[in-house]
């Protein structure tokens, strides 16, 4: 998600105000967070403080070195279409 070709996929649709929230007020004070780190313990936090169980959560994953790692569009389900049969 850190980079900009894996935010304009259709299935992240509207996550760019998440991830410049989370860069401003997360990031830029706490710079040895690694993305996955910071993404994957918004996501736990966000469940939790929504009502949902508590994630298990530990620190220790690294960023993908550069935008050559992003997916392909598509890749994801799209939310727009609803379940899947």
């Amino acid at each position: 998600m850190r980079f900009k070709e894996e935010l304009k996929h259709e299935a992240n649709a509207g996550l760019s105000t998440a991830v410049e929230k989370l860069e401003k007020k997360v990031k830029k004070k706490h710079r040895d967070i690694s993305y996955a780190d910071l993404y994957t313990l918004a996501g736990a936090v966000a469940v939790e403080t929504m009502g949902g169980p508590q994630i298990p959560w530990r620190s220790g994953r690294v960023d993908a070195p550069s935008a050559k790692s992003v997916t392909p569009n598509g890749r994801l389900p799209d939310p727009d279409k609803g379940e899947s049969t």
